[in-house]
């Protein structure tokens, strides 16, 4: 799947998330996001660490931008990817030598 499809499978399961739709339809995007996601990841573990991602990036877009949470509403996506990135990066390059959290 190209990253675009990819993207916009999220993007779709964010916006069922926003208007309480039907799990099954949400659990549907979700599953064709993270099978993208293990099509390209390398090394042990590539389902558990892409269903890991899908749901760190599901969880912020919740908070962000269905939630509003003053916290998040607060800073800028630099901060975000700062205190975010390293867990993320962990989970899709496991060679670096931590495990994913």
């Amino acid at each position: 799947m190209p990253r675009e499809a990819a993207d916009g499978t999220l993007q779709n399961a964010f916006a069922m998330a926003a208007r309480h739709h039907n799990p099954g339809e949400l659990d549907a995007h979700v599953d064709t996001f993270t099978q993208a996601l293990v099509d390209r990841l390398e090394g042990p573990d590539a389902r558990l660490r892409a269903e890991l991602l899908a749901a760190q990036i599901l969880g912020l877009a919740v908070r962000k931008g269905i939630l509003h949470t003053r916290t998040l509403a607060a800073v800028g996506p630099e901060a975000v990817v700062r205190l975010l990135g390293p867990a993320m990066q962990h989970c899709l390059d496991p060679s670096r030598g931590r495990r994913c959290p």
